[in-house]
């Protein structure tokens, strides 16, 4: 009989889970982090039932948008306080600089589904500009889980050994009288805009 009973507190107890947006893409990470807020990733979801986690993200500060050198300017969040004047359009990266957690936030509400449960899933998820020491102790000390990274992300080149640069293929050699001309930054930068 007290099988059932632990069934029962397991199907209950609200899960503490870490998920950490560094060089990942805010839109596909919102989709993840609201599949564990409602409770998807539990094998008896009920929509009407709320078996949603607690989901931690750390390092919101560092996500990375698609096509990363326009995206930021060109995808603009809405907001209007319902006076006939006060429409506001900001870019992602207004609201980034502004506040880094806000663009996970806003990403994760519009994946959420606009009903009365959505202002409780959005109190059980925790966003931390910056790595794992900034977030409160009492915070880690639930965490039970982790939930994959949606992308994978690249490594720079000086995280490269020496010899996984020797064993990387070589094209072609350079010439000895070759000269590299000097990239001219300001006509790629008049190209972006």
């Amino acid at each position: 009989m007290s099988h059932y009973r632990v069934l029962q507190w397991r199907a209950f107890a609200k899960e503490w889970l870490i998920y950490d947006a560094f060089m990942q893409c805010p839109m596909l990470s919102a989709e993840r982090i609201a599949k564990y807020l409602m409770g998807k990733h539990i094998r008896y979801y009920d929509p009407a039932s709320d078996f949603g986690a607690h989901v931690v993200v750390i390092n919101s500060r560092y996500i990375a948008a698609k096509d990363n050198s326009r995206y930021w300017r060109r995808f603009i969040y809405t907001s209007h306080t319902r006076f006939p004047v006060n429409r506001v359009e900001e870019t992602m990266g207004e609201i980034h600089q502004r506040d880094p957690t806000e663009v996970i936030r806003l990403e994760t509400k519009a994946i959420l589904r606009n009903n009365e449960s959505r202002k409780y899933q959005l109190f059980r998820l925790h966003i931390y500009p910056e790595n794992i020491e900034t977030v409160p102790k009492d915070i880690i000390a639930n965490v039970s889980g982790v939930i994959p990274q949606v992308m994978r992300v690249p490594k720079r080149l000086d995280e490269y050994s020496p010899s996984e640069l020797k064993e990387f293929p070589k094209l072609f050699d350079w010439l000895v009288n070759h000269v590299m001309n000097v990239f001219r930054t300001d006509l790629f930068c008049l190209w972006l805009s």
